[in-house]
């Protein structure tokens, strides 16, 4: 069986979806779809021609907060589409569209917005799946390390749990000699580890 990843450029616009999902799945290939779930208007169809899996990438549970690192986006929408998204499954008897809510993780949504979306996905029966949020696109990354980032997103880099400056310095140390935990520890950890370990750090700190 193939694959066919379709995210980025928010794929719920594009009024042949359902018949993308459709193709590839008579032709036996696997097809997985990522949203931000503010607009879907085909949603219905698509579900009932059941994509392999549906992520949906949320940033906040209440709309203040979701809204800082959405922008433009509206979490009553999202919620009320993750609703929609289980009565659908269900309608359908859909059993094979696995739905993971992707939680991206910032200072701002934790823990108070990070504990109500992973209850609400226990209620609809979703995978709750947190990330540490990261800036993008990439390109801007970029810029920012070679000093030209934009001073309107000095906001939203605040916000990061894992600075980019840090990443950098877990990168660039990841080959080095020295620990980057513990001076008593031989080996050393992966880099995500490390930035994992750094950010348990941070959200002690925010509780």
């Amino acid at each position: 069986m193939g694959n066919v990843g379709y995210n980025w450029g928010e794929p719920g616009l594009h009024p042949n979806l359902s018949l993308f999902v459709r193709t590839l799945r008579r032709r036996d290939i696997s097809v997985g779809l990522s949203s931000n779930l503010n607009v879907f208007p085909d949603i219905k169809n698509v579900i009932r021609e059941a994509p392999h899996y549906l992520r949906v990438s949320v940033s906040g549970y209440y709309n203040d907060v979701y809204r800082q690192t959405h922008r433009g986006g509206n979490v009553y929408a999202v919620k009320s589409n993750l609703y929609r998204l289980r009565e659908l499954l269900d309608r359908y008897s859909n059993v094979d569209t696995v739905i993971q809510v992707g939680f991206h993780v910032y200072r701002s949504n934790f823990p108070r917005d990070f504990l109500r979306m992973r209850e609400l996905c226990d209620e609809l029966g979703f995978l709750f799946d947190p990330v540490l949020a990261s800036f993008m696109p990439a390109e801007k990354t970029v810029a920012l390390v070679n000093g030209h980032g934009d001073p309107e997103d000095r906001e939203l880099l605040e916000k990061l749990v894992v600075p980019v400056e840090r990443w950098m310095e877990l990168f660039a140390g990841a080959d080095g000699p020295t620990p980057i935990v513990s001076s008593d520890s031989t080996e050393r950890p992966s880099t995500t580890t490390a930035a994992l370990l750094y950010a348990a750090q941070c959200m002690m700190q925010t509780r």
